[in-house]
């Protein structure tokens, strides 16, 4: 089982792509939504609908347990609007973090463990860096439009990532319990 990582509009989403199943994640709401089954997550503030879309896929736009498809999502909230997500697709475990404040300890404790960790890049990100150690990926996967930003992270973070416009991952890399954090950095 495999899952591939790709851009969607760089800074507003992610696509993960299992051997059955999609997940696509948007930090805001993309516009028009094509007509296909993926599963669509949106963080978007405001939105109170979760559930099927006519065609469109499964909505998640609130705190919560979901499966659609055979894709498990759990999503919490922090300020009122969804921060934190962890996916599993094709057994491999993927936690998306869109805040740029510390998560607790306590807040992170039902999510269990991430083999890879989205996180989107905001502001100063001090309190982020102190997040990757709580977490303790095995990938990180950072994202921003800042590119600036984007590289004082990676250097801040003091580990190597590799540039890729495409980033697959067997589950079976996993499986070690003895790991070294790797860095993958989306290309458009």
């Amino acid at each position: 089982m495999q899952i591939t990582l790709v851009n969607n509009n760089y800074d507003k989403g992610i696509r993960l792509i299992g051997d059955e199943q999609t997940v696509n994640i948007y930090s805001e709401h993309p516009g028009e939504i094509a007509d296909n089954k993926d599963t669509m997550i949106i963080l978007e503030k405001g939105r109170s609908q979760t559930g099927k879309l006519d065609g469109k896929g499964f909505l998640i736009a609130g705190a919560g347990e979901y499966e659609n498809n055979g894709v498990y999502i759990l999503a919490e909230e922090i300020d009122s609007s969804i921060k934190v997500l962890a996916i599993e697709i094709d057994g491999i475990r993927v936690m998306y973090y869109s805040n740029s404040d510390e998560i607790s300890r306590e807040q992170l404790s039902h999510f269990g463990i991430s083999d890879i960790l989205v996180l989107e890049l905001a502001g100063d990100y001090s309190a982020q860096l102190r997040t990757i150690q709580l977490i303790d990926p095995q990938v990180i996967l950072p994202l921003s439009s800042d590119l600036a930003n984007l590289e004082k992270f990676k250097h801040e973070l003091g580990i190597e990532f590799v540039p890729v416009s495409k980033y697959k991952v067997k589950s079976t890399e996993f499986e070690n319990s003895e790991y070294v954090l790797r860095g993958v950095s989306l290309q458009n």
